[in-house]
């Protein structure tokens, strides 16, 4: 804090270089639907009262702020702090387009965490200070991922895939595009390719097979192929380097390589 606090007084020393000046030094492309040097502002306005009397209003006259509502905003966030006796007031404007209301509701309990941690303990370092409260950490951190499953361990993956092509053939499968495959239809072109491998290049158990390719359906299609044909698969992610995928498939030792051509055929 004490760095950041020297930093933005030094900052103060160019308070009067003008803004167009320093968007021309720091941005290449200007975006006119944004703000062009920054998305966030946070402002924290502790000016003293300007100590308005009755008497200097005259007599029955009084003197207080009103909130104003707006519906535009110059930046995806702005909140402005202002400090009282009475504490702090926040006041948060932020683009609907980027933000739901529970979202900068969130952002608020977190900030108030903060403070309450910086109060409790000035000492601590930024990075030790916990934002979240005791109720939201649990559920982040037990809650969300409580994803434990039991699963069959005496059964493979082909033997969940087959059971589930039993229960609903027709139901559908994949979609890649404007391609549709039901179970059935996945199930189908699975063991031609399984039966392919098997007797075209004696794939089977011990056996590594590559796919490079695309994310698409002939993806899936190759990864039960080979697993029904009870090899193992390598992916080889075509858009690597030619000299790191050469490495893979010297390393791996690889007896069949699929890619986009073999399964278009």
């Amino acid at each position: 804090l004490r760095q950041l606090r020297q930093i933005t007084l030094e900052a103060y020393d160019h308070q009067d270089a003008p803004f167009e000046k320093v968007v021309e030094a720091v941005v290449r492309d200007r975006d006119l639907s944004r703000h062009p040097l920054f998305q966030v502002m946070f402002m924290l306005q502790n000016n003293e009262s300007a100590g308005i009397t009755e008497h200097m209003l005259g007599e029955g006259l009084s003197l207080h702020a009103e909130p104003v509502e707006g519906n535009s905003t110059k930046f995806d966030l702005s909140v402005a702090l202002s400090a009282s006796s009475a504490g702090l007031n926040i006041d948060i404007t932020y683009s609907t387009d980027l933000f739901e209301a529970g979202t900068v509701s969130r952002m608020l309990s977190h900030y108030e965490q903060l403070l309450q941690a910086v109060v409790s303990n000035p000492a601590s370092a930024i990075e030790k200070l916990e934002i979240l409260g005791v109720v939201e950490k649990q559920l982040l951190l037990q809650g969300f991922n409580d994803t434990e499953i039991a699963y069959a361990t005496e059964k493979t993956l082909v033997d969940v895939f087959e059971a589930q092509v039993a229960r609903t053939p027709e139901q559908v499968a994949i979609v890649s595009g404007e391609r549709i495959l039901t179970y059935r239809e996945l199930d189908e072109y699975a063991n031609r390719l399984s039966h392919y491998l098997q007797t075209k290049y004696s794939v089977g158990p011990e056996v590594l097979v590559g796919i490079s390719q695309e994310r698409s359906e002939w993806q899936v299609i190759s990864i039960l192929g080979i697993m029904k044909a009870g090899a193992a698969y390598v992916p080889v992610d075509p858009s690597y380097p030619q000299e790191r995928i050469r490495y893979i498939l010297s390393d791996s030792d690889l007896r069949v390589l699929l890619d986009e051509a073999a399964l278009s055929q």
